[in-house]
């Protein structure tokens, strides 16, 4: 959603949740929104009412940023993009969302992956700096370790 900046407040945000949410779960985050569904026609009837309330208030959907993601499905029919006000959302096999990797199949293996990787170029960004400082406590170092490292690491983990 592009526009300027919305409070939950305000009656777009609240039409666009009562819209969205009336044929799925949705997530919100800024100008983010995630969409989940079990059926594709929910779906199809969520995207093209979300479009069309947007439309109404002047703002627009990202059709080259919106993806659809479909978990768990090797149909065909399923895997077909998505067509709103005649564009195509394209269908993917993982997607990006709020710094967290969803995976078509479900697994999580990529994502962990990922999160190690970070954390790992963080500690070895703070390794000459803090870790092998003869002048730092053990205490301190510790405490930059679980701030830096382990903050990238765990970041969002507990959702």
């Amino acid at each position: 959603m592009s526009a300027g900046s919305l409070a939950w407040a305000d009656p777009i945000v609240l039409e666009v949740l009562v819209c969205v949410c009336v044929c799925m779960c949705v997530c919100v985050f800024a100008d983010d929104l995630a969409a989940v569904s079990t059926t594709r026609m929910k779906i199809e009837e969520s995207a093209f009412m979300l479009h069309s309330v947007l439309r109404e208030w002047g703002l627009t959907m990202s059709m080259t940023k919106t993806k659809l993601l479909i978990v768990g499905s090797d149909e065909v029919e399923d895997l077909r993009p998505l067509e709103v006000d005649s564009s195509e959302v394209e269908c993917v096999s993982e997607f990006k969302y709020l710094g967290s990797l969803a995976e078509s199949r479900g697994g999580i293996v990529k994502e962990v992956g990922e999160r190690i990787a970070k954390a790992s170029r963080a500690f070895g960004a703070l390794r000459k700096a803090v870790f092998r400082d003869n002048n730092l406590s053990h205490k301190t170092k510790r405490l930059v370790y679980k701030a830096a490292v382990l903050g990238v690491l765990l970041y969002g983990s507990e959702t």
